[in-house]
């Protein structure tokens, strides 16, 4: 029977419609990056050797380069072994499960966190990097898309995508916190993979994987990339993307450097100090300008690392003797690093004077 609509859609039009303009909308076209990326995404194969009875044991994972050396991002759980495993050996096959295996070693490992840093040991050669993203720019139903590899599924380079569900969640059974819960399907030899920010806005989660069968329905969790920052600072110098803050009185600064330190007529010590919270924690990615009286018009900013602490560089040199003081203190994050004119600090927080003598 032939019916005549007067020019409406069909319902299947409408629904592939639908889902056309649902992807286009939340940007949820991984192509682009899929191919930009395929060189840093890692294929890994992991082999633990029983103490007590020899048997190998075959696992696989994914990992991503971080950075031209070598170094290699993974879920903690794909590498990780226990007082049970003699070896362990690790290989990584780069952009594709049949590209030539390369071995790697573990060179820190945040268990918390799940999250593990290793390096290719050939040393020859530099390494694709992938963009790293900001963790703290996502919000609720931000797309998300991971590149991996499924070994024991045989399924090569490979993506997924879906949705930020929630910014919390938790693997109780194995005592992981702070985890992201999302919409994108987790496939075994998948953990460890780059989760990126769509449309193009770099890594911001690391793969970890789903709840068990039958306890939870599309419940897949990632690791936020910021719990990887102190590992990144540590081995790599990299300094992840910090949460935008307001100058706070709360915060406060403690001297890491000694006080009243000699040094000679146009010499210049490295001065530290550590950006502290309320609660007494560091804070990572806070502004602070340097700035001696006698120095001349500009200040120095620079930014606090992993763990909170800033340094002065060489900015002045004094010719003659005397007493000194370096000031240090909290400004705006908008304030820009690098020598700047103090009419461009928009505002400034808790200070602190560092004594030094010069002679």
């Amino acid at each position: 029977m032939n019916l005549n609509t007067g020019g409406l859609m069909q319902p299947r039009t409408l629904v592939t419609l639908f889902f056309a303009l649902f992807a286009g909308a939340y940007g949820q076209d991984c192509s682009i990056p899929a191919t930009s990326y395929q060189q840093g995404v890692v294929s890994l194969t992991v082999k633990k050797t029983k103490k007590e009875t020899g048997q190998v044991t075959a696992g696989s994972g994914t990992g991503f380069v971080v950075s031209p050396q070598g170094y290699v991002l993974t879920a903690d759980h794909v590498v990780a072994r226990d007082s049970s495993v003699d070896d362990i050996s690790i290989n990584g096959a780069i952009g594709s499960l049949y590209a030539p295996n390369a071995v790697l070693t573990v060179v820190g490992e945040d268990k918390r966190s799940d999250v593990a840093l290793l390096r290719f040991l050939d040393q020859s050669r530099r390494y694709t990097a992938i963009r790293l993203g900001n963790a703290f720019d996502v919000s609720l139903g931000a797309p998300l898309c991971s590149l991996g590899f499924s070994a024991p599924l045989s399924a090569d380079y490979r993506t997924t995508t879906g949705i930020l569900s929630s910014l919390t969640g938790q693997d109780d059974a194995n005592g992981v916190e702070n985890l992201w819960t999302t919409q994108l399907p987790s496939n075994l030899g998948e953990s460890g993979a780059p989760v990126l920010h769509l449309p193009d806005k770099g890594v911001v989660a690391i793969k970890y994987g789903g709840e068990r069968p039958g306890t939870a329905q599309n419940v897949n969790y990632v690791i936020p990339l910021n719990l990887a920052g102190t590992l990144l600072w540590q081995y790599c110098g990299i300094i992840l993307p910090h949460p935008t803050y307001a100058v706070s009185a709360s915060f406060r600064l403690e001297k890491l450097s000694e006080d009243q330190p000699v040094i000679p007529v146009g010499g210049w010590d490295n001065f530290k100090v550590r950006v502290l919270d309320k609660a007494g924690k560091p804070v990572p990615g806070a502004k602070v300008a340097w700035r001696t009286p006698v120095g001349g018009p500009l200040l120095y900013v620079s930014q606090s690392d992993q763990a909170g602490v800033a340094s002065a560089p060489n900015l002045y040199t004094f010719p003659t003797s005397g007493d000194y003081l370096q000031t240090a203190a909290v400004v705006s994050d908008s304030t820009p690093t690098g020598f700047t004119d103090p009419a461009k600090i928009l505002a400034s927080g808790p200070a602190i004077e560092l004594k030094f003598k010069q002679q």
